[in-house]
């Protein structure tokens, strides 16, 4: 019977060794994302050179190890704005650093099913259960869509050194916020 304890005891401290010595699972990804928004109207499209300019700065993120994705808490913004008449030939281009809301608010705002808050009380008794996921999920989305800026650059150039000037902002604002 010592015997047994006594090998039992060994298994015992091997499990309680490796707890603290091995990770367990998938290994969380640490390499560094961004999202890359538009702050124009989610009702007018966007243009070719603000597609062209999205596209650019994307491959200029990935030229520094920075990815890109659909969600993360560092956003990217970037937006051109044309002129009609004589200045034509000039653009107005926005660039900006953000961070996501904290991911306790959008946590909270999740569970309070927030973007279903002008409901009165009778009405939101009233939902399905079924549909509470449905509901959260569109709660998330709708948090995530606001951003506390952290820096900014606005300038006019002209659109034939429209990409140069991106570089130029893309890197300072990447020496401010992102070098690590």
């Amino acid at each position: 019977m010592r015997r047994i304890l006594s090998g039992l005891g060994s298994i015992v401290c091997l499990c309680f060794c490796l707890l603290f010595t091995c990770s367990g699972g998938v290994p969380a990804d640490t390499s560094f994302k961004v999202q890359i928004r538009w702050l124009q109207s989610p009702w007018k499209l966007p243009t070719t050179l603000q597609r062209q300019s999205t596209d650019h700065l994307v491959q200029w993120l990935q030229s520094k190890g920075i990815g890109v994705a659909d969600k993360a808490r560092q956003i990217l913004w970037c937006d051109v704005y044309t002129f009609e008449g004589s200045d034509s030939g000039n653009v107005v281009l926005s660039v900006g650093v953000a961070q996501a809301l904290p991911a306790r608010v959008i946590e909270l705002g999740k569970k309070a099913q927030i973007l279903y808050s002008g409901m009165s009380a009778k009405e939101r008794a009233s939902l399905p259960n079924e549909g509470k996921w449905v509901r959260e999920s569109l709660s998330e989305d709708f948090l995530f869509e606001y951003l506390q800026p952290i820096d900014h650059e606005l300038v006019i150039v002209s659109k034939s050194h429209l990409f140069e000037r991106l570089d130029e902002i893309a890197e300072q604002l990447y020496r401010r916020h992102f070098k690590r």
